[in-house]
């Protein structure tokens, strides 16, 4: 029987959720009670970091009719001017504050803000010192407080996540007295069935309003 539905069996789904979330010591226990294999382990983590970290209030848009590429669109106004966004968003010390993907912490950023630059993120797990995660990629277009795209890579424990390569397009725009930030994710290949979700972006871009709203 496959991991997933052993989870389901044994009703400990949720638990195994909030687990990864919040106690990486409970959700390893739990795996070895289902005795997963290694590579058992590795796709449902990976499946994990797909559905939790990437997920809004978002829409989800097929590309195409084979459904081979799929976009996220977020977007979000904050009362602020594009610049202080954008500072946010890209500044070391601004994203150390409000960006935990997963309760990880930001412990280093590479962000080299030009065409061809590279951008590298290390998030550490205060609960698992080995419970590394590294987001990497190379800006495409590079154009300080109103656009940037670059490609968003995962590596988990020194280890490249499965299906979770993507382009994230930010656009940074003024709208009266507020900034509109929008956001879109692309993948180019599908993982299939798995859909973005709500909480982690939502809760991204909730923290980064908080850290604004701090001046």
């Amino acid at each position: 029987m496959p991991l997933s539905e052993r989870l389901k069996h044994s009703d400990l789904t949720y638990d195994f959720d909030q687990a990864m979330l919040h106690n990486k010591t409970r959700a390893i226990q739990i795996l070895q009670y289902l005795e997963a294999d290694e590579n058992e382990i590795k796709a449902i983590v990976s499946t994990f970091i797909t559905q939790n970290f990437f997920q809004t209030e978002a829409v989800v848009i097929q590309k195409k009719e084979d459904m081979s590429d799929q976009s996220i669109v977020i977007s979000k106004r904050f009362p602020v001017s594009p610049d202080l966004v954008y500072k946010a968003w890209t500044e070391e010390s601004a994203l150390k504050e409000w960006w935990k993907p997963m309760g990880k912490t930001l412990v280093s950023v590479e962000n080299n803000i030009e065409e061809g630059g590279k951008i590298e993120y290390l998030f550490e797990d205060d609960d698992n010192p080995s419970g590394k995660l590294t987001i990497h990629g190379t800006y495409q277009t590079a154009i300080p407080a109103s656009k940037l795209v670059y490609s968003w890579n995962w590596v988990l424990d020194n280890i490249a996540v499965e299906n979770a390569n993507y382009t994230l397009t930010v656009e940074f725009s003024e709208e009266g007295e507020e900034t509109e930030l929008k956001i879109e994710q692309t993948r180019e290949k599908e993982l299939e069935g798995v859909q973005p979700h709500k909480e982690g972006w939502d809760e991204a871009l909730e923290s980064l309003g908080q850290y604004l709203e701090k001046g």
